[in-house]
């Protein structure tokens, strides 16, 4: 599993970084602390693949779809969920399987990595309020 840690990187700039390192996986898990950026960063990956519509956090609506051209993207956010069975209610499942891109915030309250056979890990910590340490694993 290669893993790679890019140290104080500014938001803005993290997208760039990061997409070379994970578009082969078509399941990208975002971890980390209330405000550490896993939406910023949604927002900027879907920028760079040509999305126009506004990426707002799917906190309360809990999934977001976008399209660019024929690729279709779907950004879930698990935070508010408290059971599988609920994950199951929203429709997740059948959700990631015609998605062409799956950006999952909150996947370690669900073990998501462990029912995926591929998938791409981005851990956010926030550093200050503009840098993060950024640490990604591909499986």
């Amino acid at each position: 599993m290669p893993r790679y840690t890019f140290d104080n990187m500014a938001e803005a700039k993290a997208a760039e970084t990061l997409w070379p390192l994970v578009k082969e996986s078509r399941y990208i898990l975002l971890t980390g602390e209330l405000g550490s950026g896993k939406t910023t960063l949604v927002r900027n990956i879907a920028r760079m693949l040509g999305v126009s519509d506004i990426v707002a956090s799917p906190t309360f609506s809990i999934h977001n779809t976008y399209t660019s051209g024929v690729l279709t993207i779907l950004h879930s956010d698990l935070y508010r969920l408290k059971s599988t069975v609920e994950l199951e209610q929203t429709g997740f499942f059948e959700l990631i399987e015609s998605a062409g891109y799956v950006f999952i915030e909150w996947a370690d309250l669900f073990n998501i990595k462990d029912m995926l056979e591929r998938y791409a890990e981005i851990r956010i910590i926030k550093t200050s309020e503009t840098a993060r340490r950024y640490e990604v694993e591909t499986k």
